[in-house]
């Protein structure tokens, strides 16, 4: 219902932009077309003493500058619920809603270009227990350190996304699967060795995958699922490739 909530909104500061542009275009249209400023020109020299002249100057500088403000206003909050809704609360990454757009996209430009694209899908292990053992905030604060130092390791063009719960995605962008598998073995490592005195230690299995010709969104993901579940049926904090 929040998401509903949001892009309802969203759509409403569309409109509101849509119809301020189109109410410009109209005045511009009429004031043109109806030859205004010469009827005006005409009225304010019958009416001198009214001082017309400097009142249509204020309100010629006063009200563009209205209008782009409120423009720029509604901007910036059609933007902020772009990125709101394109977020993981919790860890700042992309949420799955958005992972999945960017993976999408990518498939489609590798199978375009015929370049190499490799996903790494990684879950942390027994992460229950932590949750059980130590609280929700405690779990919370686990996940927050995971996407940073996983973010830490990965490329500006790779993405790195909350697939959900304790489980995320890599999309590896013009990476083959060795690529891949070296880039998902130092996020293993990285993780097993950090040691934060305030939250419980915790290690993470990993599966790699490369697109395939005849692959799609959906083949692709089940692949590299495939190998994660090998990697939890094989002892766990290892990656599978």
């Amino acid at each position: 219902m929040k998401v509903l909530g949001q892009h309802g909104y969203g759509k409403n500061i569309l409109r509101d932009l849509i119809s301020l542009g189109a109410f410009a275009l109209f005045l511009s249209y009429f004031l043109v077309s109806y030859d205004v400023s010469e009827k005006f020109y005409e009225f304010s020299r019958m009416h001198e003493n009214w001082e017309l002249d400097e009142a249509c100057l204020l309100l010629a500088t006063v009200l563009p500058l209205c209008l782009a403000f409120f423009s720029m206003s509604r901007w910036n909050d059609c933007h902020a619920l772009l990125k709101q809704a394109n977020t993981d609360v919790l860890t700042g990454l992309f949420n799955r809603r958005k992972g999945r757009e960017i993976i999408e996209e990518e498939v489609m430009r590798s199978t375009r270009y015929d370049g190499p694209l490799s996903l790494i899908i990684f879950d942390l292990d027994y992460f229950k227990r932590i949750n059980d053992t130590y609280g929700h905030l405690v779990g919370d604060e686990v996940l927050k350190e995971v996407s940073t130092v996983a973010g830490k390791l990965i490329r500006n063009i790779d993405s790195l996304i909350r697939w959900g719960g304790e489980e995320f995605v890599v999309v590896c962008p013009g990476t083959d699967s060795d690529g891949a598998g070296q880039l998902a073995e130092r996020i293993r490592q990285g993780i097993a060795k950090n040691e934060q005195t305030d939250i419980p230690k915790v290690t993470a299995s990993f599966g790699v995958g490369q697109l395939q010709r005849s692959d799609d969104f959906f083949t692709l993901i089940n692949a590299v699922d495939k190998n994660l579940y090998l990697a939890k049926k094989g002892g766990r904090n290892i990656v599978v490739s």
